[in-house]
């Protein structure tokens, strides 16, 4: 999981699945926060989506 920004206030988060290379999730956000993370975790938990690590920059 990780946050891009294209200038100062449009970033596009995305988590992807290292074993399948698929991406799971992509939203734009302006700003990152632990918050942001945490929906974006919980919705995939939602459909039933198995996690077993979680790897970021702690950003």
């Amino acid at each position: 999981m990780d946050t891009t920004y294209f200038g100062r206030k449009y970033g596009v988060m995305a988590l992807f699945d290292a074993r399948t290379k698929q991406t799971l999730s992509v939203d734009e956000v302006a700003y990152e926060t632990n918050a942001l993370y945490f929906e974006a975790v919980n919705k995939l938990k939602e459909k039933v989506v198995e996690i077993q690590s979680i790897t970021c920059d702690l950003r």
